[in-house]
Formats: structure tokens, sequence, C-alpha cells
């Protein structure tokens, strides 16, 4: 194995460690989902079973999905079957697309966990015997989870031959609100969540030196290096966006997790999190006090229903408010930028899709490591818009290029991403 888990009390509970020395890149530890749920917005998009886009076919009982014929036969043996007849109760009951997840994960995970009784011995955990039980949770999250305990209670989801109790489900989703995963697709959009007890392992640094990415259809979690790990270093990956404002970070790691970030971000800032949330003279802002930043956040919500060329003109002017009040690099004024890049690729007008991605890059370089998947998925969008224009084919190979060698670190060199970046590399001319 390429990690070990520790248990010595450092004040952080316990960890995971590299085994030996690792380079960037290196595929340090798998975690097979315990259970996993697609989210329900995406119900009528892609395969309840594996998560794909594609040809579905809807369940004449309810508004399921599922994909190929041996999913259609899987799920319903392992989920489908019991589910089916309480799905609409449960959605009209719960009346939230989180409440609906959260209530499905849970009941799925304690389905299973009778057929996986938990080791006592921690230091024998691994991904094969790491058990749900074996995580950690906060009494402080009870009360918030009890509505969705009691849905699950209600709804008949787990089988009466099961003597779980409300507590019992609340002690899980309390394991669920600390631990748990959202599974992304290759570009890191959130399609799904998921019980991975053995990842939930490694702790949290701002300054991470690994991430995640997720294996398409089986949900694998991957934990691979982004710089060099020398053995018995704890690794650690971000349990948030890091480009969250420092001290908005802290707070929510504090709300979610129930700890104070002490890592080497936290403790001495990056210039980016000084200012990414500043004002123009690197000072502390009160967006409220402002009428113009108000009316800037009004015209940013008002674009999100308008057509491509009304919504680019409120942005616009959203964007010219909010960059005479804010630092160029405070992420509000990225907001902007982010939601700009969008409604020009509609429009089809790539020469400002193109500026708004440079504009993008500029925070990018400055809120992300080198190695930072989301940086590498930004500069493949900016060279894919290069190569439009032949005069730009240098600077869009030189974009790709880079996007290639951050992506086969934190993607992994096999992956069908990474394949297709190179298959665009070696046809540029």
């Amino acid at each position: 194995m390429a990690v070990r888990l520790e248990i010595e009390d450092r004040g952080a509970g316990r960890w995971i460690a590299a085994t030996k020395d690792v380079a960037p890149g290196t595929l340090l530890l798998t975690s097979t989902p315990f259970a996993t749920v697609l989210s329900p917005s995406l119900w009528t998009e892609r395969c309840q079973a594996c998560f794909e886009p594609g040809s579905l076919a809807r369940c004449a009982a309810a508004s399921f999905m599922l994909g190929s014929k041996q999913c259609q036969l899987s799920d319903w043996r392992l989920q489908h079957k019991l589910e089916c007849p309480r799905l609409e109760r449960l959605v009209v009951t719960a009346n939230a697309y989180s409440v609906v997840a959260d209530a499905l994960l849970v009941a799925r995970t304690l389905r299973l966990v009778s057929a996986f009784p938990a080791q006592n011995e921690a230091r024998s955990l691994d991904d094969r015997s790491t058990h749900p039980w074996n995580l950690v949770w906060s009494e402080a999250d009870r009360a918030a989870v009890h509505s969705t305990a009691a849905i699950v209670d209600h709804t008949g989801l787990l089988p009466s031959s099961m003597s779980y109790t409300l507590s019992d489900i609340e002690e899980m989703l309390c394991r669920f609100h600390t631990n748990n995963f959202t599974i992304t697709d290759e570009i890191l959009l959130d399609i799904g969540s998921g019980c991975y007890p053995w990842a939930a392992m490694v702790n949290h640094s701002c300054d991470a030196n690994c991430t995640v990415t997720f294996a398409p259809k089986s949900h694998e979690l991957q934990m691979r290096a982004l710089r060099p790990i020398a053995a018995g270093e704890e690794i650690t990956h971000a349990y948030m966006d890091v480009a969250i404002p420092a001290t908005k970070r802290r707070r929510q790691l504090q709300a979610q997790y129930h700890f104070d970030c002490s890592c080497a971000r936290c403790t001495s800032p990056t210039s980016f999190d000084l200012v990414s949330d500043a004002g123009t003279d690197g000072g502390p802002i009160d967006s409220g006090a402002s009428p113009d930043l108000a009316r800037a956040t009004q015209l940013v919500a008002a674009a999100v229903p308008m057509s491509p060329q009304e919504a680019i003109t409120c942005l616009r002017e959203a964007l010219v408010l909010r960059s005479a009040h804010l630092h160029a690099l405070n992420v509000d004024v990225l907001e902007v930028h982010s939601h700009l890049l969008t409604q020009y690729l509609a429009a089809r007008d790539f020469e400002n899709a193109r500026g708004a991605a440079r504009a993008m890059w500029t925070f990018y370089e400055a809120m992300y490591p080198t190695t930072h998947a989301m940086a590498g998925l930004h500069l493949y969008t900016l060279g894919d818009l290069e190569a439009q224009w032949p005069e730009r084919l240098g600077e869009s190979r030189a974009h790709l290029q880079e996007a290639h060698r951050i992506l086969a670190i934190t993607h992994g060199r096999e992956h069908p991403l990474v394949h297709g970046l190179r298959s665009v590399l070696a046809s540029m001319p």
C-alpha cells in the first residue's frame, strides 16, 4: 500500500501517511463507495446507477431514469425494488433535493451496514474494512439532521426487519455531515454524493498535497499526489474550494467539520487570500453598505434566465460596478467574468469569450497551486478558444500542453479526459 493509517493523537484524530516517497500524479489511495446517490436534479439526465448521461429508460412507476439493461437489472436488485414504491412520497415529504439525496443515501448505507460488520481495531483499517460506523461524528449536528432521519423512518426506506432506531439514523446522518464526499464528473461538476469511509480518514488542508477525482461509472474515489510527498508525511486534501476567501473558508470548516484550520495557508495567508474579499485599496469592505454593489448583485441574479445578449448587457454593467469598488482579485469580480464567459460562448462570441477566459486565468494563477485541476481545466478551455484563430495556435498549443501536464497529475494519464486532450494536441498543425 502507498499509504497507512496512523492513530497517534496529534489533536486531529486519525490520519493517513505516505509509506514511501512519491512523485506528483502518483495514485496514493483508492476508495470504493459504500453507497452513492445521483443528485435528484439530474434524475432525468443521467443513469441512477452509473451516473452516465445517454439513452435512458424511465421507470414505469416513478420519475427514475436508468440507463443500460445491465444498470436497470443491477439497480433493481440493489436499490430500486424497495425504493420505487416509496419514491414519490419521499420527494413530496422532503420538499428539497438535498433532503431526498441524504435520505436515500443514508437508507442505502444502513441497508448494507448489517452485511459488513465494523472492525474494532482501528489500526487494521483499509479500503475493504473501513466501515461507516468507524467514522467520527458530532452530537452538535443531531438537531440539523433530525427531520431527514424522521423522513427515512416514516417513508419505509428501511425494511421493518432492520431494527434501526431514529437515533441510529440520526447518528449515521451526523457521520455523513462531516465525512461524505460530493461526487464530481471529469470537469468537477457536482453530480452526486457518496459514503467513502476509507477516504474519509484523510484530513483537510487548504494547502493540500493531494486531490480527489472519481472514476467514471464505478464512482471509485481516487486520490493523487499534487506535489512530491515524503515517506511518513501526512496526505491531505481540501474539503472545500480554496478559492473561497480565507475568513469565509475557515468559518465554513468550523460550521460543517467542527475544527479551526491551522494549515500553512491559513497561518500564513497567500497574497490572494489577503485580497480575495477586499476593496480596491486591499482593505475590508462592507458590500451591504454600497448601493453599487447591491445593484451589481441584482444584475448578476437577473441575468440567469435571460437570453445571452440580454445577460451580457446586465453582466457588463455588473462588472463595471464591482470593478469600481472591489480589488482586482476579489472573487466577486471573478464571478462576473465566469458568467460572462458562459454567455459569450452561448452567443458564439468567441473573441469576447477569450477575453473573459484570460481575465479568469489571472485569478486562477493567483488562487490555485500550479497543479490544481481547476487550473488545468481552465487552460483547456482557454487553449480550445485560442485554436479558433490560426494566428493564435502557438498560444493555444502552449495552454493545452500545460493543461495536459496538470490534468495528467490530477486525473491520471489514462483518464478519458486526458486521452482526449492528447488527441487534440496530436492533431494540431
